[in-house]
């Protein structure tokens, strides 16, 4: 699960890494589409997100096959706090108290949720 969680979490930060160097999307016309398509395909960090991605999917679906739903999905709340610390620390991000607040009630939730689980399986 921790190796999951970890995929996700460096999965999503690569990719808002790529998203950030591309720049924002302000056009739907074809021409800049296709621009920002090949920004996209031919971005390392995008494609190195991507990767880590699909370890997590895989990471997933071996989880699901192993534990409960009820388990896993809460499990997986740790990406929550996990990216908000990283997105502080390596891609310099500005995060309110509140928000800061907020990860950390979740992640509280996913310690009980593996807490119980834990205590019924003894």
């Amino acid at each position: 699960m921790l190796l999951l969680v970890i995929c996700q979490v460096f999965g999503d930060l690569w990719i808002s890494r790529g998203m950030r160097e591309i720049g924002p999307i302000n056009s739907v016309e074809i021409g800049a589409l296709l621009m920002v398509a090949v920004k996209f395909l031919t971005s390392p960090w995008i494609w190195l997100g991507i990767a880590f991605l699909i370890c997590s999917l895989l990471l997933y679906l071996a989880a699901m096959s192993r534990f409960d739903l009820s388990y896993v999905i809460p499990m997986t709340a740790f990406t929550y706090v996990l990216s908000t610390a990283m997105a502080i620390l390596i891609l310099r991000e500005q995060v309110s108290a509140i928000r800061l607040l907020g990860t950390c009630v979740i992640t509280a939730g996913a310690f009980v949720v593996g807490w119980d689980d834990r205590k019924h399986q003894s």
